[in-house]
This record gives C-alpha cells, sequence and structure tokens, in this order.
C-alpha cells in the first residue's frame, strides 16, 4: 500500500497549511491603495473652492432677472491630503438660521464627481453625480429623489460653475411647460476675502 494511503500521524497535514496567506501585507494594500488615489487635475481644479464665504440664494426669472431670498454663510476647507472638500453651509431662512454638511470629490474609479450633502431639516443623504469642468462650463451634478406629490422617483441637476477667483455660482435647474431647461434658482458664493494673488519669480 502506497505511502498516501496510509492511515494515522504520518498521513495528517498539518492544519496551518490550509490556511490561505494572504498574497501581499496589509500594509502594502495600504501603501498600494494611497498611491492609486493620489488628487489629480480634477481635485486640484476643486481647490478654486477653498476658502470662507458669503452666499446669496436668489430665485431668477425666466428673464434672467434675480431677487434674493436668503442669505448665508460656507466654509469650505480641503480634506484627506486633497482627496476631498468639506463643505459647512449655514443659510438663514425667514430669520432662523439652518445649517447644511457635506462632501465634494472627484471618485477616479468612476470617473465623476461626487457630492454628498445633509442637513437639519431632513433625514436623508443627498448624493449627486457630476461630469464637466468647473471653470468652464460648469460641472454638471444629478441628484435622484423622491418625490412626494406623484410618489415616484424625479432628478434634479444642478451645475456648479467658477466665475472669478472669488466668485463662483451654483445654478438649480428645473423644466418648463415646453420641456426647456432653466435655471430657476441660484447660489452665489463670493469670497469674504480675495484670493492671494500668486507669487511670480
Amino acid at each position: 500500500m502506497c505511502a498516501s494511503c496510509e492511515s494515522g500521524p504520518t498521513a495528517r497535514r498539518d492544519a496551518s497549511s490550509s490556511i490561505p496567506v494572504p498574497s501581499a501585507s496589509v500594509e502594502s494594500q495600504v501603501a498600494a491603495l494611497e498611491k492609486a488615489s493620489q488628487p489629480g487635475l480634477n481635485h486640484k481644479e476643486l481647490m478654486a473652492l477653498c476658502g470662507s464665504w458669503d452666499v446669496h440664494l436668489v430665485d431668477v426669472t425666466i428673464d434672467g432677472t434675480e431677487a434674493e431670498i436668503a442669505r448665508g454663510s460656507a466654509v469650505i476647507q480641503s480634506e484627506y491630503g486633497g482627496r476631498f472638500l468639506r463643505w459647512d453651509t449655514s443659510m438663514n431662512f425667514g430669520g432662523a438660521p439652518h445649517d447644511t454638511t457635506g462632501f465634494v470629490g472627484y471618485d477616479l474609479g468612476n470617473h465623476e464627481f461626487q457630492s454628498m450633502m445633509i442637513n437639519d431639516v431632513s433625514t436623508g443623504m443627498s448624493v449627486a453625480h457630476g461630469t464637466g469642468d468647473l471653470t468652464r462650463a460648469g460641472i454638471r451634478f444629478t441628484l435622484e429623489l423622491f418625490d412626494r406629490a406623484s410618489g415616484s422617483r424625479a432628478r434634479m441637476s444642478s451645475v456648479l460653475r467658477m466665475i472669478d477667483a472669488d466668485h463662483f455660482a451654483q445654478d438649480l435647474l428645473d423644466g418648463d411647460a415646453a420641456g426647456n431647461e432653466l435655471v430657476v434658482r441660484r447660489y452665489h458664493y463670493r469670497r469674504r476675502s480675495p484670493a492671494p494673488a500668486p507669487v511670480t519669480k
């Protein structure tokens, strides 16, 4: 009888040999993830939004006229080595302050901008996905919402665009009866102190 068919202690495998050994250590895996997630050009573009801002929310009529309906302030700062922006806003509606906190970034894996916001008048997390260019036509974000009136899912779109170094806007879009897309509300962000001038040599 062959040795491989024998019973007894000499035929048993060491129990430890059946445990799979990871191909890489945790440290090397984390190092690889860190390297792959280094901020790129889209992250650097978002850095223009960092700072302290005065915020004005306006209604926009069909002819482009703006009428202010609320005002407040915002602080936007870089987090996790430039991978994300933390966005804290406080707006005054009818004499009462209301706060929003969220994060904006660019997902290198999905090749898209992403935004997640929470506030003090909702239990839902607003998660939007976007594409575009902040300093040109803007970044168009799309957010899916539950429409209580119809009981179905609805989409809301907005465009985030840099106007100059000390002013950016977020346009909230809607459609008219003919299906044309219109700006119905706009957030104006104006820097509280001017951005420092670039150093030239």
